[in-house]
């Protein structure tokens, strides 16, 4: 399997799911048609020249979590249960199926709980900071 951001993004949106996401799509919808919902693109990162025809990215994906505002302590309740099972998953695939070489469980995978927005309606969530490295030929 080829190392690549976009194979990274739906490997992780397939964990987002089974911890709990109602929607995880591989790529950003214009708006949710239910909560909870997760979202997954490429933060920053860095990408350099490790040898002649080959490059090595170190980046950051994101995983926003996003839940209603309805009733916040059942939303809050269900936000602690992704935060349970979310990283687990992560933790039991470190190559995300082969997109990745490894995610960088050194630099730590760090997260934000707190009110968040989505496509201009408020919601409340996660947002999840995923380091990961890939190698790969350059074109």
């Amino acid at each position: 399997m080829s190392m690549t951001l976009r194979d990274a993004i739906t490997r992780i949106q397939t964990h987002a799911a089974t911890a709990g996401a109602y929607e995880a799509p591989a790529d950003p919808p214009e708006g949710n048609a239910g909560f909870p919902f997760s979202v997954c693109y490429p933060g920053s990162g860095t990408i350099r020249t490790e040898t002649q025809g080959a490059r090595r990215e170190l980046s950051s994906m994101v995983l926003d979590y996003h839940l209603n505002r309805q009733n916040l302590p059942t939303e809050v309740q269900t936000a602690e249960a992704f935060l349970e099972a979310f990283p687990d998953l992560l933790i039991d695939d470190p190559t995300l199926n082969g997109s990745v070489e490894t995610i960088r469980f050194d630099e730590g995978i760090t997260y934000q709980f707190g009110q968040m927005e989505y496509a201009g309606v408020e919601t409340i969530g996660f947002r999840f900071s995923i380091p990961v490295k890939l190698r790969r030929a350059t074109t």
